[in-house]
């Protein structure tokens, strides 16, 4: 874009305009449209809930004519971006192999916690532990499939990043329940709780590495600081020939000015023009409100961070399992580990567990609306990207600690080689979870692998899935 070009758009009479709709509200499409601009890394995310998805998100219709359970409604308008899979199952448990050998992960939340991520058996850290004690710790004997992206990526130097992965907890406790994320089998990986400890790590400038020596970047860069530097000779013009009650709205464009100023800094010593470091919002309200505000945050610190290409693997723990959170902005007055326990098949119990799911997956939503804000290519930053939502139990027809149909949602392309928009049924020809994360693998270029976790049970990538 030539400077006159710019200048041509955005006359004096532009920005008078704009002071009624938003401050440096004009000079926002020509930083989206310069986002678009390059080819976009492939990115991987997991998300993990606790304590099972239940019945109400089941979808109906397998295909992509799926029709959503009532849990999921709150997802239709993004139908087209994700899929939800159903007949996947935690196999190694009650296994009696034909050579002898078997399998037996313990049916407790502390147990198959490490289980989820890595489909790999789990052992006691203390062997005199009984196998039902809550407060057992069990640790995985492989690695979590975050850990193993990670790994891959960094292994080759054109892929590798500043930070090796972005691991938050959303008011996760340190106690048997949050094992979940393994780098090496036998310890797990804590994720950091602390939102503003997090920004700090991800968006400190003086790490990030620059643009080295890219033409184009810098070609781009110029462009963008001719377009602020205008705009606040502008502005300071303006201020001259209007009213004296009209100042503050024009000091107000001028902060917003400023604030792209500081982002750009910030673009040009990251190496990434698509990138913008997220503002923490303050917690209030009651605890399921500073509980969503918390997850905000940390979903905002994620995608920004893989955004501005400071990492391409981001882990999002909701609490370790059995969470004991009231939602009660959704009415609720029962915890929810307490909804999953107990007669639940009962309609207040049902009907509990369901909303609760609803309001998880109106925090997916967040999660995917704020990438499809981003624009890359000739899409946004979720179709690089491959997002994976799991938890570590169904608790599906009101079978407490239900090892199948783990539920199993999916959103983004990874750059093409996601099929989406679908509801893969595989109750006929029942998979592990094994195969999700081969079939993740897959998707993010490592098709080396044919197992994951247990090879046992493991069949390979799941059909349909991959493009």
């Amino acid at each position: 874009m030539k400077k006159r070009e710019i200048f041509k758009n955005y006359s004096r009479r532009t920005v008078i305009k704009a002071m009624g709709l938003g401050a440096a509200a004009p000079f926002i499409p020509v930083f989206n449209a310069e986002a678009a601009d390059g080819n976009a890394p492939k990115r991987f995310i997991v998300m993990t809930t606790p304590s099972g998805h239940g019945d109400g998100y089941i979808p109906s219709n397998p295909g992509p004519d799926y029709v959503n359970g009532e849990s999921f409604k709150v997802l239709d308008h993004l139908k087209s971006d994700i899929n939800i899979y159903r007949g996947i199952d935690f196999g190694a448990y009650l296994k009696i192999l034909g050579d002898g050998r078997t399998y037996n992960v313990t049916n407790s939340h502390p147990a198959l916690a490490p289980h989820l991520l890595t489909a790999a058996f789990t052992k006691k850290a203390d062997g005199g532990a009984n196998d039902g004690d809550q407060e057992a710790v069990y640790h995985s004997e492989g690695l979590s499939i975050d850990q193993y992206i990670s790994q891959r990526l960094q292994e080759n130097p054109e892929t590798q990043t500043g930070l090796k992965y972005i691991f938050a907890g959303v008011k996760t406790p340190e106690n048997a329940f949050y094992h979940q994320v393994y780098g090496t089998p036998g310890a797990s990986i804590y994720p950091q709780v602390d939102a503003q400890t997090l920004h700090s790590d991800i968006f400190n400038a003086a790490d990030t590495g620059g643009p080295g020596g890219d033409e184009a970047f810098a070609r781009r860069l110029a462009e963008r600081r001719s377009v602020i530097d205008h705009a606040k000779a502008e502005i300071d013009a303006i201020k001259t020939v209007i009213a004296t009650e009209d100042l503050h709205k024009m000091e107000a464009h001028l902060d917003a000015v400023r604030e792209l100023e500081r982002q750009l800094a910030f673009q040009e010593s990251a190496g990434s023009l698509s990138c913008s470091v997220p503002t923490l919002k303050d917690e209030v309200g009651v605890y399921d409100e500073r509980y969503r505000i918390d997850g905000e945050n940390m979903m905002d610190l994620i995608v920004q961070g893989l955004s501005c290409d400071r990492s391409r693997v981001g882990t999002l723990m909701w609490s370790g399992a059995a969470d004991n959170t009231v939602f009660t902005t959704k009415g609720l007055v029962i915890a929810h580990h307490a909804l999953t326990h107990g007669a639940i098949g009962g309609a207040d119990k049902v009907r509990g567990r369901n909303l609760v799911v609803e309001w998880y997956a109106e925090r997916f939503a967040y999660l995917l609306e704020k990438m499809k804000s981003i624009p890359e290519g000739d899409g946004t930053m979720l179709d690089n990207t491959y997002v994976i939502w799991t938890s570590e139990h169904s608790n599906e027809n009101n079978v407490e600690h239900n090892r199948t149909n783990i539920p199993y949602v999916s959103a983004g392309r990874a750059g093409g080689a996601i099929n989406t928009g679908q509801f893969f049924d595989f109750s006929n020809d029942r998979r592990t979870h094994g195969d999700v994360y081969v079939t993740a693998a897959h998707a993010m270029g490592f098709t080396d692998i044919d197992h994951f976790g247990i090879p046992d049970f493991c069949k390979g990538p799941l059909p349909g899935v991959l493009a």
